[in-house]
C-alpha cells in the first residue's frame, strides 16, 4: 500500500508542481496558508522522509523538488480523504 498524502503535503506539492526546485523560503513565500516558516520547513522535512520530496543543495541552500507526479499525488490525496475523513 502506498503512503497517503495529507492536505498539508498536497498544498506543498501543488506549489512545487508549478515551479521547481524551490527552497523552503521560496515555497513558503508562495503558500497562501498562513503557516509559520517553521511549519513549512517541518512539513517539507517530513515529506523528504516519506519519499514525496527530494532535497538537494544549490549554493549552500537546500532546494526541494517533488518525487510524486500530479496524478499520483491526487490519487494519494483521495486515498487519505477516503480513509481519514470519510472513515
Amino acid at each position: 500500500m502506498s503512503v497517503e498524502l495529507s492536505k498539508a503535503e498536497l498544498t506543498v506539492l501543488s506549489v512545487l508542481w508549478k515551479q521547481q526546485p524551490l527552497s523552503v523560503r521560496e515555497l513558503h513565500d508562495r503558500l497562501k496558508t498562513g503557516w509559520a516558516y517553521t511549519t513549512t520547513k517541518t512539513v517539507m522535512d517530513r515529506m523528504v522522509a516519506k519519499g514525496f520530496l527530494e532535497r538537494g543543495n544549490a549554493h549552500g541552500v537546500n532546494i526541494y523538488k517533488p518525487l510524486v507526479s500530479r496524478p499520483e499525488g491526487m490519487a494519494r490525496w483521495i486515498q487519505f480523504f477516503a480513509n481519514d475523513v470519510l472513515g
